[in-house]
């Protein structure tokens, strides 16, 4: 992999030089004496000295006068990183490693593969897009870009920037989209297309090519390849396209994908960012129905069960992806009001006297408020608060009726009473699920009739799953 070698750049009025670190300790001051002498007056004779253990390079502060700054944050002793900046009174002085993107690269690309790449090649930002910007339909351009910012989801925002990378080198053999994690530090794969190998995941393989605001062509015999970095303001890694050859390519051909990610990093940006919250709230809504089924061990399973049948139902009314998974997140978090319902009527054992059934019908409001606080809350809210009005009006909490009850309520109010027969939770007792999805289908004047079809049409083929295992994934 060859030698590696740590520069440093001293820049000092008008004066810069770049000068190899080969012999430590270095000294750095305005002494003579010093490895690398600075014409300074407001650094000391001997400012600071930096040593060097395997391959990690640390910085220390020798005592001086005006002190030594390291990315704008006074130091005392620290490990130096690649293009860290070191503030000596007047004088700015840059570091960074040669081989440290190469290291990378060879080691964490293709993570876990036999493979060595005889050359890398930086490749400028500034310079692809200048060449993009010289060579592109620039209408055609504003118009994919305002297609593409009209796509709110990030998968599907990331396959296209893939389809389109592929349209631009018909020749590319795979290629991954990725964004940056900054909780786990590693690269998350939200697209890809005939990959082979493992991706560049670790914060090395993404701070090394993306601080430098630099593509990166790593190339051997067998293969290309080419790592674009998405940069938001031109310094601040958020995700990363890879693409992969087998043959020899004309890199100019990457400019217009470069340039089409620099024009839409902002909105790539934002959908990362709704992503990860997104995220959040899916652990937060498991965690949420694992708290009510500890209280209530009574209902362990009902809501994980629930949300299972939703799925069904929801599969035979040909709801799309995004509505399915809010749904889903509905019938999981349906019950959550009951954390605050007493466990003296919650676990009773006995029929509830009427005060007991007031406190009881609380909870659909009191879930709803609950999850009111989370992101995306509006899109599944609705199902909690309203999930026990009735077709005919005799529900509550508002007594609404037919169509005016929101269409998640509808669909968890069926699901719900299906569980309730079969799980022993009805005055009926326990109930074969065959007789309780008859019970059910003569109940029109209740539940919703459509839904009720489309339940019996579920369960019918198959798709009402009495396994109480669901984890919801996506909000």
């Amino acid at each position: 992999m060859g030698q590696e070698l740590s520069y440093i750049i001293v820049e000092c009025g008008s004066k810069t030089a770049r000068l190899q670190l080969d012999s430590f300790p270095i000294l750095i001051g305005r002494d003579p004496a010093n490895s690398i002498a600075i014409d300074d007056d407001e650094a000391s004779r001997f400012h600071l000295k930096i040593k060097k253990r395997l391959s990690t390079h640390i910085v220390h502060d020798l005592n001086s006068k005006n002190g030594t700054l390291l990315n704008g944050k006074r130091i005392s002793n620290t490990v130096l990183k690649n293009n860290d900046i070191l503030t000596i009174g007047k004088t700015r002085l840059t570091f960074f490693c040669t081989v440290s993107i190469e290291q990378s690269i060879a080691s964490q690309l293709l993570e876990g593969k036999e493979v060595r790449f005889e050359h890398y090649t930086r490749i400028s930002v500034q310079q692809l897009c200048s060449k993009g910007e010289a060579s592109i339909d620039e209408r055609a351009m504003q118009a994919l870009c305002l297609k593409m910012t009209r796509i709110y989801s990030i998968d599907l925002l990331a396959s296209k920037i893939i389809i389109y990378a592929k349209k631009q080198m018909p020749n590319c053999a795979g290629a991954t989209f990725s964004l940056w994690d900054e909780e786990h530090q590693q690269l998350v794969v939200a697209a890809q297309r005939y990959w082979r190998g493992n991706h560049a995941r670790s914060s090395k393989a993404l701070v090394q090519v993306i601080s430098r605001r630099c593509a990166i062509l790593a190339s051997n015999k067998n293969m290309q390849v080419v790592i674009l970095p998405v940069l938001l303001f031109a310094k601040v890694p958020i995700a990363m396209l890879q693409l992969q050859f087998h043959t020899r390519q004309d890199l100019t051909m990457l400019a217009t994908i470069q340039l089409l990610l620099q024009r839409i990093v902002s909105h790539i940006e934002m959908l990362s960012r709704r992503n990860a919250m997104q995220r959040w709230s899916i652990s937060m809504v498991n965690s949420i129905a694992k708290i009510i089924e500890e209280k209530d061990t009574y209902t362990m399973g009902h809501s994980q069960r629930v949300s299972n049948y939703v799925a069904g139902i929801a599969a035979t009314l040909g709801l799309d992806d995004d509505t399915t998974h809010n749904l889903k997140a509905s019938a999981l978090c349906h019950d959550v009001g009951k954390v605050g319902i007493p466990d003296s009527i919650l676990k009773k054992g006995g029929m509830l006297d009427h005060d007991e059934y007031e406190e009881m019908k609380l909870h659909p409001v009191l879930g709803a408020d609950i999850v009111s606080h989370l992101p995306n809350a509006k899109s599944f809210v609705s199902g909690i608060m309203y999930h026990h009005e009735r077709w005919d009006g005799t529900g509550y909490p508002d007594g609404l009726e037919g169509e005016s009850i929101p269409f998640f309520a509808r669909i968890i109010a069926v699901a719900d009473s299906f569980d309730a027969m079969i799980s022993g939770r009805s005055y009926s007792g326990f109930m074969h699920p065959k007789d309780a999805v008859a019970k059910l289908a003569q109940s029109k004047d209740i539940y919703d009739p459509e839904i009720l079809a489309a339940f019996v049409k579920a369960y019918r083929n198959d798709l009402i799953n009495l396994k109480s295992d669901t984890v919801v994934k996506k909000l």
